[in-house]
């Protein structure tokens, strides 16, 4: 069999195996790392600067979180004891950028939600039931969101 290929400038050859992109190509391999990095921050958030404290009885708990820069999205549960209604103040303050806080109900619709940038900080206040585990649901959105922080306080009703 004749060897198809033709000599191109700077030694490279073309030939049957070069259409399209090789699979050691350079641009292969960096479209597939920005693919699986967007695969992997999408749905997650990135925290730098986390502080968190949290304190849980039989009646009440808060739960608070600082940081120095956070980007993306969250949805995490609470641990908020016996299964039952809670009274919730959830609070957001950011220096710079936006962030959302959102407490759900055990379905996953939004019981309450406060939001926080630049311009202030809000606090917002609602009753919200746990699941059957006891468990509250909430989720955290930031955008470009530098020194803030979020919490949640809650008493047993």
């Amino acid at each position: 069999m004749a060897d198809t290929r033709q000599q191109l400038p700077g030694n490279r050859q073309r030939g049957p195996r070069a259409r399209g992109l090789a699979l050691n190509s350079p641009a292969l391999s960096r479209l597939l790392a920005l693919s699986l990095l967007a695969l992997a921050l999408s749905g997650c958030m990135l925290v730098a600067g986390r502080e968190q404290t949290l304190r849980v009885d039989e009646q009440r708990g808060e739960l608070r979180v600082g940081f120095v820069s956070a980007e993306g999205s969250d949805e995490r549960l609470l641990e908020a004891g016996a299964p039952g209604t809670l009274d919730v103040l959830a609070s957001a303050r950011v220096e710079r950028g936006d962030l959302r806080l959102e407490v759900l109900r055990p379905d996953g619709t939004l019981a309450l939600r406060v939001v926080a940038n630049a311009d202030g900080s809000l606090v917002g206040t609602g009753m919200v039931s746990t699941d059957e585990q006891g468990r509250l649901r909430y989720r955290v959105y930031a955008r470009n969101a530098r020194d803030g922080s979020y919490g949640l306080t809650f008493e047993r009703r």
